[in-house]
């Protein structure tokens, strides 16, 4: 490439699903790989809270740095030296999302679907219900809140918990979890009466329309969730001169014809996570450049660290810059809804700023 003065090898490490743990069996397995050849410094991801608690440990054992595109637990908050994230924690999401409940649903009864045992859920779950609680300051409740269990496991369970949950009458269901989760729920809701119409609440998680089967999309018209990156938000913002080649790029290389098939989403527009893994991958290979060559996994550390809040990089979607903590500072946070034909829409630009140069 002519923006790196050096080759770049970029090797996947698949984890797989299903089995987050799995996720620690293949960082020890990078770790001896890092060890045999010293060109492997850093690594993209991984994009789930749960696989990178399994191991980011191990990985910052070896000095091995990691940028996850969108790992947002608060259990990686200043845990370690050797992470970074392009993505607010849940503590900051969770705040977004009550404020959003409470001022623009005006939602005074809340119900809640968690896993407390999935490190992204429950810790999204426990942030929202603080935020909501505190800010609602005795105005609103959680009337029923609902333990399921993530993946293929505990779908089944979702119909009965969701109609115990209807019958709590809730405003809001927030739903803390995956998109091949809630298209379970949405296949449960009634086509007519209680339920049928109220609104569903979650995070970035739910932003996978290949995660909703056909008979769920009847009820995405009740979706509202948050996001780190949508491909109009530049234009929406107003900054349609200053919007990157990037998402131009992109599309001519995956779908030169300009003609979508049907059903197909992220041909020609780029989703939530193709820009986050494109940032985050630019960011490591932008600190590798700022040390020249030869570059060791300490010395790309110290370079990740130099991108701060005083010295920030321009992403695709937009502000890069890392706290001390590791957390993104003025990272973007969208509000996404979903419209009757399943088109998704940019609601509001809660916080952040797309442009370095327009900030603060």
């Amino acid at each position: 490439s002519s923006h790196y003065p050096f080759q770049v090898r970029l090797l996947i490490a698949n984890s797989g699903s299903g089995d987050e743990a799995v996720a620690g069996q293949v960082a020890r397995q990078i770790v001896q790989l890092a060890a045999q050849d010293k060109t492997v410094v850093g690594v993209m991801g991984w994009p789930f809270s749960e696989s990178t608690v399994h191991a980011f440990k191990i990985l910052e054992a070896a000095h091995i740095p990691i940028v996850s595109e969108t790992a947002s637990t608060d259990d990686l908050t200043g845990k370690s030296s050797y992470f970074f994230r392009l993505v607010p924690p849940n503590f900051q999401q969770g705040q977004a999302n009550a404020q959003y409940v409470i001022q623009t649903l005006h939602a005074k009864r809340v119900a809640l679907f968690v896993d407390h045992n999935n490190a992204y859920s429950s810790s999204f779950a426990d942030d929202f219900k603080q935020s909501y609680l505190s800010e609602v300051s005795g105005n609103g409740t959680i009337v029923a809140e609902e333990p399921y269990t993530v993946g293929p496991k505990g779908q089944a369970q979702l119909s009965t918990l969701l109609q115990r949950a209807l019958n709590a009458n809730p405003d809001v269901i927030y739903f803390s979890g995956y998109a091949s989760d809630l298209a379970i729920l949405l296949d449960a809701l009634p086509s007519f009466g209680p339920g049928v119409s109220v609104p569903i609440v979650g995070g970035e998680g739910l932003y996978e329309l290949g995660g909703y089967n056909q008979s769920s999309r009847a009820h995405l018209g009740q979706l509202h969730f948050l996001a780190y990156a949508y491909p109009d938000e530049w234009e929406i913002a107003g900054l349609v001169g200053q919007k990157p080649l990037f998402f131009q790029e992109y599309s001519d290389a995956f779908n030169p014809s300009g003609q979508t098939p049907p059903g197909v989403y992220g041909l020609t527009r780029a989703g939530n996570d193709v820009v986050l893994a494109y940032d985050a991958t630019r960011t490591l290979l932008t600190a590798s450049t700022s040390v020249g060559q030869n570059v060791t996994g300490e010395q790309l550390q110290q370079a990740l660290k130099q991108i701060k809040d005083a010295r920030p990089l321009q992403g695709v979607s937009g502000r890069i810059a890392f706290g001390p903590d590791g957390n993104p500072i003025n990272k973007p946070l969208l509000l996404l809804s979903v419209d009757a034909q399943a088109r998704f829409h940019e609601e509001a630009l809660l916080s952040g700023c797309l442009l370095v140069a327009r900030c603060g």
